[in-house]
């Protein structure tokens, strides 16, 4: 099962956040929050999932916009945008 979750280092509590809909195909490396703490990325070199808190929605980055080799993730707080440093897949 794969999952996003939050843990408390002091009193050891945690709560799944997320449970991805498909797996890492390898680990993941790159995560980002926003600031709100309700919309995160979570990302490997060939796999990328973007989860929306607010409206329980997933995405599943790589697919949906053909990308592969994520190498770097921002999340701009200000444009509300999500930058991505990869390559297309076949391209």
């Amino acid at each position: 099962m794969e999952c996003i979750f939050e843990l408390n280092f002091k009193t050891e509590a945690y709560n799944v956040i997320c449970t991805l809909e498909q797996p890492f195909r390898i680990q993941p490396i790159l995560l980002q929050i926003n600031e709100e703490q309700d919309v995160f990325v979570a990302c490997s070199v060939g796999d990328g999932y973007l989860f929306n808190a607010k409206t329980n929605k997933q995405m599943d980055i790589d697919k949906d916009i053909n990308i592969d080799l994520i190498k770097s993730v921002i999340f701009d707080e200000d444009t509300n945008m999500i930058y991505l440093a990869c390559n297309r897949k076949g391209g």
